[in-house]
């Protein structure tokens, strides 16, 4: 969920994709894998992740992570 306006690129690469502006509201589902950026605009904007766990016995979290890019050294 959205709130604000955002730009997410996505890609199933390394590649980053075209940046793709997001309204308030608006929702976006990413597949398993799938590369992808959150980007600030013009204004403030906030998303809230929601994560769907396919394996019950192994859940993620943020420790499954791998970071292409990461301009801020996490």
């Amino acid at each position: 969920m959205v709130t604000g306006t955002v730009g997410i690129k996505t890609s199933e690469t390394d590649e980053e994709g075209e940046v793709k502006s997001y309204a308030p509201k608006d929702q976006i589902k990413l597949q398993q894998g799938e590369r992808h950026r959150l980007i600030g605009l013009d204004d403030w904007g906030v998303v809230a992740e929601i994560w769907q766990h396919t394996d019950a016995s192994n859940p993620s979290d943020e420790s499954d992570i791998v970071r292409v890019q990461d301009d801020f050294g996490r």
